[in-house]
């Protein structure tokens, strides 16, 4: 790999924090009286961790911080110029953002419309950023599609849903109840990670020989057994078959538990843990399957001799 696992782990976890404030600026602006209360709250908290730990990888981007801690200096000095410095600018004010939504959101108070819009804007902005910090490597013609900044941006929604999920239903487990609006766009943003991932190896196929080496070695070569069983298989088929199968039982389950409150408890206690150990099991798939897809991307990278 041309750059190891810290920088997946800092794309990954950057996809998520975005992703996360995303989620729970939606839940906030347009679901406010479907009940998701707790996941808006705990959403927004958890961007706070996630985007700090990031700002951390972020300074030892390139495995080059232990060893020149003054690289940093260079960096935040070569703005505009430098995609890492336009990062770094990203990543410190969307901290200031998440303390200021974090913190209301810790005093159960609702964030003000001038901070969700500028919010909005860095959140995206940094999901993007994961992967215009990859297409900046011209030496490597995988990363140089325009195709990856939307297929992170995807993913980082996907999986920041994901975690502002679980630990909304962690907290507070009548929840998942209420998760038929977000599990429609949940399963939008899963079948459209999956058409990106196909044009962005269809097209980096066609560029040069370097981009169809990488393409080959996620369809039939070294890395195959991870992308079609580890991403394609665990981390999107089977959260898009359980989410599928929850949204088309979702009347039906719900009439179940109604009639089950007026007459047995227990079968309404059986529905609703069942359906938290599909949610939770699907969720988990869901942010394996980020992971994987960054580290696949890396991994995939050839390089090539620029004269």
């Amino acid at each position: 790999m041309v750059w190891g696992t810290l920088v997946a782990i800092y794309l990954f976890l950057a996809g998520i924090a975005g992703g996360a404030y995303l989620t729970a600026t939606c839940i906030e602006t347009f679901w406010n009286n479907r009940g998701l209360e707790i996941i808006r709250r705990y959403g927004l908290m958890l961007c706070v961790p996630l985007v700090a730990i990031s700002s951390v990888f972020l300074v030892l981007d390139a495995e080059a911080g232990l060893h020149n801690p003054l690289r940093l200096f260079y960096v935040v000095a070569n703005f505009p110029h430098s995609m890492m410095s336009v990062g770094t600018l990203i990543i410190t004010s969307f901290q200031v953002i998440t303390l200021l939504a974090g913190w209301k959101a810790w005093k159960n108070k609702p964030q003000p419309g001038w901070l969700r819009v500028i919010g909005s804007l860095f959140a995206i902005a940094l999901t993007v950023y994961t992967g215009l910090l990859l297409g900046v490597s011209k030496a490597i013609p995988f990363w140089n599609s325009p195709i990856l900044p939307l297929l992170f941006t995807v993913s980082g929604m996907s999986t920041g849903c994901a975690a502002a999920v679980l630990l909304g239903i962690y907290i507070e487990k009548t929840q998942v109840e209420k998760l038929e609006s977000i599990k429609k766009v949940h399963l939008g943003l899963l079948m459209m990670e999956v058409i990106l991932i196909f044009v962005l190896l269809n097209t980096a196929g066609k560029i040069e020989l370097a981009g169809a080496q990488s393409v080959a070695k996620l369809m039939n070569g070294s890395l195959a057994p991870m992308f079609w069983l580890g991403l394609m298989g665990l981390g999107l088929g089977l959260p898009i078959a359980i989410e599928i199968y929850e949204l088309v039982y979702t009347n039906k389950m719900a009439a179940s538990m109604a009639l089950a409150s007026s007459g047995s408890g227990c079968a309404s206690t059986e529905g609703q843990y069942s359906g938290i150990r599909m949610l939770v099991a699907a969720e988990t798939f869901v942010l394996t399957g980020g992971f994987i897809l960054r580290y696949l991307i890396l991994a995939a990278g050839v390089y090539v001799k620029l004269l």
